[in-house]
């Protein structure tokens, strides 16, 4: 239903925000990495493999370096729900997660509530 529709996508935004205040950017916003506590009531993400933070940027996710092939340094997450920019290997901010971020708002409105994001 709607209500259930606008929680969620207000708690998903939440959620980000709270990762974006600690600095993390997490480059890889996505259903499958978006669950909830066994009793629903809270929501966490999952897989930081391709996190960057932004305070300390030296620091690289364990997404980052597979040895023997081309390490790409904002070509991180999944094609789906990329920035543009991200896609061109420019570079990744903040507001990449908010791009996935509206590309979920954006899915999620094209679906009727039934429990999958």
């Amino acid at each position: 239903d709607r209500n259930y529709r606008q929680w969620l996508m207000r708690e998903i935004a939440l959620a980000v925000d709270s990762i974006h205040k600690s600095g993390i950017v997490h480059r890889d916003i996505k259903p499958e990495n978006i669950v909830f506590s066994g009793d629903g009531a809270l929501l966490k993400f999952v897989d930081f493999g391709s996190a960057k933070d932004e305070e300390n940027p030296d620091i690289r996710g364990s997404g980052n370096s597979s040895t023997g092939r081309k390490v790409f340094h904002h070509f991180v997450g999944t094609p789906n729900y990329m920035a543009p920019e991200c896609l061109n290997e420019k570079f990744s901010s903040f507001c990449t997660d908010i791009f996935a971020l509206g590309m979920k708002v954006f899915l999620f409105s094209l679906y009727k509530t039934n429990g999958i994001l």
